[in-house]
Parts: structure tokens; sequence; C-alpha cells
């Protein structure tokens, strides 16, 4: 089994200013030749669209990056159904599940969970995207979200 690299980015310093923030623009040099990044902050997988750019996002940074595949969110997610959730998502991976099956079967252990609770909520399971590097005839990169409510949507989004 290939084992994990754990990277804890935080955007303040011990001193409280905020010398570590990561930004796009750093990981454009990074090789990182990872198979999975998960980006487990708020609103991770949402950024700026630029015109002629596209979207301009901490998730494409690791793509250029080298990232095959990356977990990342998309709004403002709580700490503690995240913590469990991404606990799941790795429970799962860990027994060879797919990426997609792993975070679909850790939300659906959270729903069951709290199923008698206001975290049963799509608010506080359903952030959390799989997306990943496709390469088609038509276009060389291609970005392949599965997103889950309650009904599957797939959405293909070419990059610039």
């Amino acid at each position: 089994m290939t084992p994990l690299l754990n990277l804890h980015i935080s955007a303040f310093a011990p001193n409280g200013r905020s010398a570590n923030k990561l930004h796009v623009r750093d990981l454009y040099n990074l090789q990182l030749n990872a198979d999975l990044v998960t980006l487990s902050a708020c609103e991770s997988g949402i950024g700026k669209l630029n015109r002629g750019e596209g979207l301009m996002s901490l998730a494409r940074g690791f793509y250029f990056s080298g990232a095959n595949s990356i977990v990342s969110t998309l709004w403002k997610i709580n700490d503690a159904s995240s913590t469990q959730l991404m606990g799941d998502f790795y429970q799962h991976l860990s027994n060879r599940k797919t990426k997609n099956n792993a975070l679909k079967n850790a939300q659906l252990d959270f729903i069951n969970i709290n199923k008698e609770n206001g975290f049963s909520h799509p608010y506080y399971w359903s952030a959390f995207v799989v997306s990943r590097k496709l390469v088609t005839h038509t276009h060389p990169l291609l970005f392949y979200i599965n997103i889950r409510f309650c009904v599957n949507f797939v959405t293909i989004v070419p990059l610039p």
C-alpha cells in the first residue's frame, strides 16, 4: 500500500500573522505526482473565474502540480461533520473502494448515523466532491466532477 503524505497548511502562523498562506501561484512550480489531494477546508473547490483562463482555484493549482484526483469542498463546511466524514472516507479508501465510492459510502454512513438529528441535512455532508483529470480525444484535460446531493450529477468542464 502506498504511504499517505500528510501536509497541514494553516492560514495563520503561530504568532498570528498570515505568513503561511498558500497561493495558487505557489503550486505551479511543485512536482507532487500525487494520486489524491484532499482539500478539507471551506470552499476549496471554488475560485475566481478569469476570462480566458478558467476557474482559478486551489484545486486547479494542485492539478498543475501533478495531482491526479482532488477532494475539495463547494461551500463553507462544519468542522465536526467534516472530521467524521473524512475519517470515514479514508477508512473506505483503505478498504480498496474507489475514491467516488469511498466518498459516497462515507456520506451514506454519515447520514445513517445522524438520521435522528439535524446533521443529516445535506449542508453537513454534501459539500465534498471528487474530481480527477481525464484525457480525451477532443481536449487534453477535462475535469470530472461527481457531485452527490441525493442524486448524482456529472459535470465536465474543459480547461483553457
